[in-house]
């Protein structure tokens, strides 16, 4: 396990095709995480493929819902102390 910073909030995000769900994690003083699970039933660290690893959100709440109507989930993030950031698909 690596150290997160402090963990805020989790969002279990369900899989378009019907798998296992993903787990976004929300944390302040450090980055926000995006962790894809396995086959086995363990949990791949996906963050730097989200982008995640390019900046400190302080987080306190994660959403996922598809905005733009493509069919891909997007996340939001409602940050502590700055704007909320959405990410699209």
């Amino acid at each position: 396990a690596k150290t997160m910073g402090d963990a805020t909030c989790g969002y279990w995000a369900p899989d378009a095709k019907g798998g296992r769900p993903s787990l976004f994690v929300g944390c302040l003083k450090g980055l926000n995480r995006y962790l894809r699970p396995r086959a086995d039933g363990t949990f791949v660290d996906a963050s730097v493929e989200l982008g995640l690893d390019q900046r400190i959100f302080n987080t306190r709440g994660i959403s996922i819902v598809d905005l733009n109507g493509d069919g891909a989930a997007d996340a939001i993030f409602s940050n502590e102390g700055q704007e909320s950031n959405i990410l699209l698909g």
